[in-house]
């Protein structure tokens, strides 16, 4: 598979499930691990999730609990 992309994020609009949605632009067969933080030091993992496409959705059904809330994307090897 060689070395990967770095995934992209980019926030989607809301709907009545998730308050909070991304769309994960990726590469097809890899894994990803979207984590949150509030403050960009302590980062929680959210959701560990195939590629099986080239942009997935995911929604943070918890994000309306927070006063702000950060995301990023770890490429698994």
């Amino acid at each position: 598979l060689g070395t990967p992309q770095p995934a992209k994020l980019r926030a989607i609009a809301p709907s009545s499930a998730s308050p909070f949605r991304l769309a994960l632009g990726g590469e097809f067969d890899r894994w990803y691990e979207v984590q949150a933080s509030t403050d960009l030091f302590s980062w929680q993992n959210l959701a560990t999730m195939p590629a099986t496409n080239t942009v997935m959705g995911f929604g943070d059904t918890s994000s309306a609990g927070f006063n702000r809330r950060f995301y990023r994307t770890v490429t698994l090897p």
